[in-house]
């Protein structure tokens, strides 16, 4: 079992890009906390990972939120499992996000993700997820969907 938390604060300066030296100030203003278990489901390996953040709004008259411009507060809280079905070689996934995108209108954000990994060799993985986005944030449909096929393969030494 496993605890975790972050805060981001303060201020940061930066050049607006203009090529003017106009410099603005962004504010850091969010907040997670996780939380994580591991053991076994019978002779499986199983993990559960649960999350919530929230960023703070950009108040009228403050230096604008790097995390959030819009104006409520972003947040959203997830939870995920992956369970070795396949012994040292493959897993399967399954997650699911509950989330407020901060904007005034069409702000809820939901997602539902299935994937699995399979090891190809120490320390090489490849890894496809499925996600299935909902919410009113997805009202009228975006361009680009609302769903995303990831896939990738991953090395380390």
């Amino acid at each position: 079992v496993g605890f975790g938390g972050q805060a981001w604060f303060g201020t940061a300066r930066v050049d607006d890009g203009s090529g003017n030296g106009t410099v603005t100030s962004l504010a850091t203003k969010a907040w997670a906390v996780d939380a994580q278990a591991q053991g076994q489901l019978g002779k499986m390996p199983l993990g559960v990972f649960a999350s919530y953040a929230s960023s703070a709004a950009s108040d009228a008259g403050e230096d604008p939120n790097v995390f959030n411009g819009g104006p409520r507060a972003r947040k959203a809280f997830a939870i995920s499992g992956e369970l070795g079905v396949l012994p040292e070689r493959g897993s399967v996934l399954l997650a699911y996000r509950h989330g407020d995108t901060g904007a005034a209108s069409n702000h809820q954000d939901r997602a539902l993700t299935v994937g699995g990994i399979y090891h190809l060799h120490q320390n090489v993985q490849f890894q496809v997820n499925y996600t299935f986005r909902s919410g009113d944030a997805f009202d009228p449909q975006p361009a680009n969907g609302d769903q995303l096929l990831t896939a990738m393969l991953a090395a380390a030494f």
